[in-house]
């Protein structure tokens, strides 16, 4: 009995010690906390831009009108090398398990991401979730923008990708999709352009003639391509829409448009909002040529027109609607004659609907996917229904 006993407890030593580790901790005070990492050409290789949360709320804690953040740039022939030199120029530790956001400078996109996430997909604090976007000039421009809303900038840029998402207005990218890109040659990208809008220049004064401090607004700017790993073009807002459409990623979005009624002498703009759309793309062959049916099926809201107009439930609602559809259609067509027809880009995922319907086709054809998407055909067909009427139509309340 005893034997066992000890046999026990010397059992319980051995995976105790076997537990305990041997990866050195280090107190979250010793600690550069990464929120969002800028990647651009440099001298040398390439520039890296960290930007690190550094309350400024000085003995009260943090001051969420500060910018909370401070800025560590440094270059290098390779991002470990440049990741190296900025860890060398403070003195603490840097963490990157709280990143927020990956910003890449349009010049390194356009000499190619092969070079950049390779060091991100391997480093073992890199979250795959983390979002990522193009600056339309540098990225060092984006993170060193004088952000004053949220806790730190990085947060203010990563809420800004979510509610663009969330209105259908930017395709939301992840470090885990680049990279699956890179390592697979038949697959294209799209991730969100950011740039600097021209407010709040520094020298301008406030209506009282007081100074007003610098700051610059920063605004999502359509969708940039990426074939084979470099810039291959970029999608404007509206085309933007269209392929979220056409990827069935649509969660809500506000479709405006200019509309005349009966007995009218101008035109009224009118606000619908898509508060729920589904798509559904099936292929076939005509020819030997795929093409690719996507069929969207979505509800809305009269959400806005003008109460000079007089409104008939049934005349103008179905007119209405069949605006707003045109509306999509030729969003989509665009999207995908630019995407697909100019780019030969598949950031539509059309290369797996065809490999799943039309297993002969893409045989022939995936050895040249995505240029052979060029070759491919769209017919797109909307169906938008508007079941809700918040509007005071005919002076009475609907």
């Amino acid at each position: 009995m005893k034997h066992n006993i000890f046999r026990g407890l010397a059992a319980a030593l051995v995976i105790s010690c076997l537990l305990s580790g041997c990866i050195p901790s280090v107190q979250l005070n010793k600690r550069a906390i990464v929120q969002a990492i800028g990647v651009d050409t440099g001298d040398e290789g390439y520039r890296i831009t960290l930007q690190i949360f550094s309350p400024d709320g000085g003995d009260s804690g943090i001051d969420v009108s500060k910018q909370n953040a401070k800025l560590i740039t440094a270059e290098g022939k390779t991002i470990s090398d440049a990741i190296q030199n900025a860890t060398l120029k403070q003195g603490k530790k840097i963490f990157y398990g709280h990143n927020r956001l990956l910003v890449i400078g349009k010049q390194a996109v356009e000499n190619g991401i092969q070079d950049i996430l390779p060091f991100f997909n391997s480093g073992y604090e890199s979250r795959p979730s983390t979002s990522i976007m193009m600056a339309e000039t540098t990225a060092e421009d984006v993170l060193a923008t004088n952000i004053k809303q949220g806790i730190v900038p990085a947060e203010s840029l990563q809420n800004m990708v979510e509610n663009h998402t969330e209105n259908a207005s930017v395709v939301k990218t992840r470090l885990i999709d680049m990279i699956e890109a890179i390592y697979d040659p038949s697959k294209s990208v799209a991730i969100p352009k950011v740039k600097l809008t021209e407010e709040n220049k520094e020298g301008e004064n406030s209506e009282d003639g007081s100074a007003v401090e610098a700051t610059h607004a920063v605004t999502m700017d359509g969708t940039a391509v990426l074939k084979h790993n470099r810039l291959a073009g970029i999608l404007t807002s509206d085309e933007t829409r269209g392929l979220v459409f056409l990827t069935d990623q649509v969660d809500r979005t506000l479709v405006v448009f200019p509309y005349r009624s009966a007995g009218a002498e101008t035109d009224t703009m009118v606000s619908i909002d898509v508060y729920k759309s589904n798509t559904k793309t099936k292929v076939t062959v005509e020819d030997g040529i795929p093409v690719f049916h996507a069929s969207v099926s979505a509800l809305g809201r009269l959400n806005e027109i003008s109460l000079s107009s007089r409104f008939s439930e049934t005349e103008d609602a179905e007119l209405l609607e069949q605006h707003a559809e045109a509306l999509i259609r030729e969003e989509c067509e665009a999207a995908f004659r630019k995407a697909a027809g100019e780019y030969k880009t598949d950031i539509f995922f059309y290369g797996k609907i065809l490999m799943n319907q039309q297993k002969q086709l893409w045989s022939e054809r995936e050895k040249r996917w995505p240029d052979a998407i060029g070759e491919a055909k769209l017919e797109v067909e909307v169906k938008l229904d508007i079941d809700r009427l918040g509007i005071q139509t005919d002076n009475r309340e609907q």
